[in-house]
């Protein structure tokens, strides 16, 4: 429902973040709360939320509705520290805070390449390395933020979750790749916008640079903003 249009960019971005964070404030103040329930709801909806965002996006052929489906999977991960958040508090916000920032910087980032992708080969490669990101690929962003998330949850002793959320993800890996593949070897006018003849605005650009600096920096560091986000933790 969010509204993935590059005029939209902005609000879309405020949406998620607003989502992402009244859950981490939900969890914070309900864990104490209802104890072990977490652990059995949590595990239920972290798996729930990925096979459901996966299977969403498998049956999509447009590319827009496609990231729009993908972040109730992305969501689903964030899940994973669900039944330990009273075990590992700490930790289990500053890898949540550490996701949502990732995947802020990858929806901005493909949305706004995504109108030109038929015209511009450049964009088409950057969008690989945004979509392989989203995929969790290393030595990839996203796949250190996913990592952080199944690290916490490890640490709780939540093994058996973490194992179970990265074989319910191979479905996603197969749907972040799809149209990669497709994007290069069978080009679908479905699934690609038609060529934008409009001149590329300089606040897009400037997204699409943003997001190609952070996702490499910190592709290559990442440790340094997770441990930032530790000491700054709420």
């Amino acid at each position: 429902f969010i509204p993935l249009l590059e005029e939209k960019l902005f609000l879309a971005n405020a949406m998620v973040i607003a989502i992402f964070m009244f859950f981490v404030r939900f969890i914070s103040a309900g864990t104490p709360v209802l104890g072990v329930f977490w652990r059995y709801a949590g595990s239920a909806i972290c798996l729930l939320f990925i096979l459901l965002g996966s299977l969403l996006m498998l049956r999509e052929n447009n590319l827009r509705r496609m990231i729009i489906f993908s972040w109730i999977a992305q969501f689903g991960f964030v899940f994973v520290v669900l039944p330990s958040f009273n075990l590992v508090a700490n930790e289990a916000n500053a890898a949540v805070l550490f996701f949502i920032f990732y995947y802020v910087i990858m929806l901005s980032g493909c949305n706004a390449c995504i109108g030109y992708l038929q015209n511009k080969p450049a964009f088409t490669l950057i969008f690989t390395l945004f979509f392989l990101s989203l995929a969790a690929l290393p030595p990839t962003f996203g796949f250190f933020a996913r990592g952080y998330l199944f690290a916490t949850a490890i640490k709780a002793g939540d093994l058996v979750l973490v194992v179970a959320s990265s074989v319910a993800s191979l479905i996603l890996l197969y749907c972040y790749l799809r149209p990669v593949v497709f994007m290069y070897f069978a080009p679908s006018k479905n699934m690609l916008e038609p060529v934008s003849n409009k001149v590329l605005p300089h606040t897009v650009f400037a997204v699409i640079v943003l997001a190609v600096i952070v996702i490499t920096v910190l592709g290559v560091t990442p440790d340094s903003l997770f441990a930032f986000v530790g000491r700054t933790v709420f």
